[in-house]
Formats: structure tokens, C-alpha cells, sequence
């Protein structure tokens, strides 16, 4: 049985292109891993559970994919949020030239020109793992597999090849009006659209499962 936060052997020759995303979960790289049987939605082998689950049939979505284009908006959208001071610079750029109106013009150029340079800085980096071989996994299709204790992320439901993460490895997510949104690090994210889930079932005992780890917030009871 794969233990917590350990990788099925069959990933072992992939580790090269998928190191970037393994660091960011926080798993570990090393090649000594234990496989666990086959296992589907259909026939839970008595005490056991697909890559080290928990007893019990996860809930499977469909397959699903991530767009280049929504990543990098996300990912855009995070990192200028979390490091809005950033934009603090250009204005004190600017403050000297209320009192030297002669140096305005070009203190308000400088100012725009580090902006500009700022936002493709993020740009850049995440268009580069959007489209370098490093990131490829995040792209690829795929299923996920939600159970009390893990997201799981792999190929086929059969399939013993897949990524486990624990839920005290997501940072945060976030619930929009079509998918939920889940944030492993600034450059690594899962996004589980509403449509994949097989059923309104599903998609509830998943939003239990992330407002009882607090990945959501409770919702408030009605008086």
C-alpha cells in the first residue's frame, strides 16, 4: 500500500518532467514506493483503498482538462493579489515630480515602464510552465478522485499510477459559480469544474469534505 504523500513506482520514470509538481505538493522524489492493487468505483478490496485511500468508494468525476489560457489568467490574477504592495512603487515613483515639475513626465514614464515590466515578469513565468515540458502534467487530461483525506489525480480510475495529495496540502480553494478552484501553490493549481462530477451528489459530499477541512467556509445555519 502507497503510504501518505508517497507516488506509485510506474510514476518513478516520469519523475524528471514531473519534479516541478512534486515540489510543489511537498511529496517526496524518492524511488522507494510501494504499489497498490488496481482498485474502481465498482469494487473496494476489504481494508484497502486506491493508492493508500481510506476504506470506502471515493467519489470519481469525469475527465477533465486545464486550459493554458484559464491557468495563466488564475495564476495572474493570484500572484498580483498576494503581492498587491508591488503596486505601491509606481506612486512613490511619481511623488518627487508634485515638487520638480520639470522631472514629472519622466518619473510618470519610469513608472509605467517598471509596471509594465512587473506584470510580464508573472507572465513569463507562468506562460513558461504552462508551455515548457516541466509543466506538461498539469495540462494533461485527467480524472480526480475526492475521499476524506485526499485529492487524487490520475488517468483512469483503475489506474495505480496516480497522484495522491493530502488535503493539508492545498493552500486554499476556491468556490466560483462553475468549479472549484484549488490553490497547491502560486503556480500550481487543480481546477474540478461543476460539469464533471457524475452527479449534484457528488458535488456536495465534495463541498462537505472541503468546508469540514476548513478549505471552505461553514456555511451558516439559518435561524
Amino acid at each position: 500500500m502507497v503510504r501518505m504523500g508517497e507516488i506509485a513506482p510506474q510514476w518513478q520514470n516520469r519523475l524528471p518532467s514531473l519534479r516541478p509538481c512534486l515540489t510543489a505538493c511537498g511529496l517526496p522524489q524518492s524511488p522507494d514506493m510501494r504499489q497498490q492493487a488496481p482498485f474502481n468505483k465498482h469494487n473496494v478490496p476489504p481494508g484497502a483503498g486506491i493508492l493508500g485511500m481510506p476504506k470506502g468508494k471515493p467519489v470519481f468525476t469525469k475527465k477533465t482538462q486545464l486550459d493554458n489560457k484559464t491557468y495563466i489568467s488564475i495564476c495572474m490574477k493570484k500572484a498580483l493579489k498576494k503581492f498587491w504592495y508591488a503596486f505601491l512603487v509606481p506612486p512613490v515613483i511619481i511623488l518627487p515630480g508634485l515638487y520638480w515639475t520639470g522631472a514629472l513626465i519622466w518619473l510618470v514614464v519610469a513608472a509605467l515602464v517598471i509596471t509594465i515590466l512587473y506584470l510580464l515578469f508573472w507572465y513569463v513565468q507562468f506562460y513558461g510552465m504552462a508551455m515548457l515540458p516541466q509543466g506538461k502534467p498539469l495540462f494533461e487530461r485527467q480524472l480526480y478522485a475526492i475521499t476524506p483525506d485526499y485529492l487524487g489525480i490520475m488517468k483512469k480510475e483503475t489506474d495505480p499510477q496516480g497522484m495522491m495529495i493530502p488535503w493539508d496540502k492545498i493552500e486554499t480553494v476556491e468556490r466560483t459559480a462553475d468549479s472549484f478552484i484549488f490553490h497547491l501553490t502560486l503556480a500550481h493549481i487543480v481546477i474540478i469544474p461543476f460539469n464533471v462530477f457524475n452527479s449534484q451528489q457528488d458535488q456536495n459530499y465534495t463541498e462537505s469534505i472541503l468546508r469540514r477541512r476548513s478549505l471552505l467556509p461553514a456555511r451558516e445555519e439559518k435561524v
